[in-house]
């Protein structure tokens, strides 16, 4: 590893200490490791979406509960067991949160997501807007739209390739 390498990794763990301290992550017992573990399944596995006027959404589903249980503890919402298809043959169990929880959940991992950072943080600015209040169903709902053609475009531009140095900006 070479200096510049070095020092990257030592600005990313100040960091993360420094997240630490900012969100007070030790009220729910979560660590930034622990944000930064969920963070990179969040990357590659989970989904979360805008849904018009109703805020956000965010869905994990597996074939094992095990892992879904760990995010149940963590982040709190349900897991249900998903309807039976004549296509599947095991059991789907799905892990989801909606509106104010997906939004604080997203608050504190989106400074550890790499891939999947643009979509969250325009989830997090759409659920800003949409609390303000004196709004209106319609006005919700046109928010929403505007962030879902956000959304489509961020996830086609989603493989940047991101250096160390780019996560700490």
């Amino acid at each position: 590893m070479n200096e510049r390498e070095q020092e990257a990794r030592n600005q990313f763990w100040q960091y993360i200490v420094s997240l630490d301290e900012k969100f007070n992550l030790e009220t729910k017992h979560l660590v930034a490791k622990d944000l930064a573990y969920f963070a990179g399944i969040f990357d590659t596995e989970v989904y979360f979406n805008i849904v018009p006027s109703h805020g956000i959404r965010i869905t994990y589903d597996k074939h094992s509960e095990d892992l879904l249980k760990s995010f149940l503890s963590s982040f709190g919402g349900n897991i249900v067991k998903a309807k039976p298809r004549p296509e599947r043959k095991n059991d789907i169990w799905v892990w989801s949160v909606n509106s104010d929880q997906a939004y604080k959940i997203l608050k504190k991992i989106h400074p550890f997501l790499r891939n999947n950072r643009e979509k969250a943080r325009l989830c997090i600015e759409c659920y800003e807007e949409c609390a303000k209040s004196g709004l209106s169903y319609a006005d919700k709902a046109r928010i929403g739209e505007k962030h879902i053609e956000l959304l489509k475009i961020a996830s086609r531009n989603r493989n940047k390739d991101l250096t160390t140095l780019d996560y700490l900006t």
